[in-house]
């Protein structure tokens, strides 16, 4: 397994290099000049072009990226446009946020999809199946800018029960972490439930049955251990995307995380910034992907790392 965790590794290599190279390139093809944001709307020609020079951005392309790689191989992200402070003493507080948000939406996805699942694939036919597929089917299908209104204005307008946005105690934590994991609890549920019903009607399911099993042992013992690896894919790759991608919530909530720092970076040309936090997110994806495939022996002998 060593051997495979190290291979893997140096595959995500050439990923990682071409995420750099494409975030480069379209980060400064957005309109605007950063040094010109800096230097303010009364500022000279010349202060214009001192900026520049001090930022490096009078240099080629090619030559600003040969800077930034060899900068991060330093552990060096750049420094921050608008703040002047360190890219990364920017990002990591917000990382922290984010990661937070992404692992409370990621236990409400387990709690909530994989018990759904469960349940309707037991019950398939009966009104708990149809219920909880409909309500399944709605989550899929909302956006998470919309649901995360409807928390808002029904837990805390209407009921005044849980504070609408900012960070600091659980109760903050409870809104964006719903409006967030919605979606991909739903997701989960479905697929919980399609994975359980083709592993319940194996023959091994019914000689257990026949054997005598009381139900419980059977479902959760048996079937759900089986059904599980499908399901394992899914929430590790729903983790990724929710780490990268809660942007809308995080808008919505006000959550200082990395999605809302980059559009925050994006508005304000902040390149550097941009570029830590895409290089960031990517290399958690990558991360998460590989975790994904270590943790399938442990689900399923079978299966061998080579």
């Amino acid at each position: 397994m060593f051997d495979y965790f190290v291979r893997r590794l140096f595959q995500a290599v050439p990923v990682l290099l071409g995420v750099t190279i494409i975030v480069f390139g379209m980060v400064h093809l957005i309109p605007g000049d950063p040094a010109e944001i800096l230097a303010g709307t009364n500022a000279s020609i010349e202060d214009i072009q001192d900026i520049r020079q001090q930022m490096g951005l009078d240099k080629p392309l090619v030559e600003q990226y040969m800077i930034y790689m060899k900068n991060i191989f330093k552990g060096d992200l750049g420094t921050s446009i608008r703040t002047r402070r360190p890219v990364l003493e920017e990002m990591l507080p917000r990382y922290v946020n984010s990661l937070q948000l992404a692992a409370s939406a990621v236990v409400i996805m387990l709690a909530f999809g994989i018990t759904t699942g469960i349940l309707s694939a037991v019950k398939q036919g009966t009104w708990i199946d149809y219920t909880s597929m409909a309500i399944s089917l709605f989550g899929v299908s909302m956006p998470v800018f919309w649901f995360g209104l409807m928390l808002m204005l029904f837990f805390s307008v209407y009921l005044g029960i849980l504070p609408t946005t900012g960070i600091g105690t659980f109760k903050h934590l409870v809104l964006p972490s719903l409006a967030l994991g919605a979606h991909s609890t739903a997701v989960v549920a479905r697929l919980t439930r399609s994975s359980m019903l083709e592993v319940i009607r194996q023959d091994y399911i019914r000689t257990g049955r026949a054997k005598g099993l009381n139900e419980y042992s059977v479902i959760l013992q048996h079937a759900l251990k089986n059904a599980l690896i499908p399901v394992v894919t899914i929430v590790f790759l729903r983790f990724g995307a929710l780490l990268g991608g809660a942007v809308l919530a995080e808008t919505v909530f006000a959550w200082p995380g990395v999605g809302l720092l980059m559009i925050e970076a994006i508005g304000n040309r902040d390149y550097p910034v941009v570029q830590g936090c895409v290089l960031m997110v990517s290399v958690s994806f990558v991360l998460v992907n590989l975790m994904t495939d270590l943790i399938y022996p442990f689900l399923d002998p079978r299966i061998n790392l080579k």
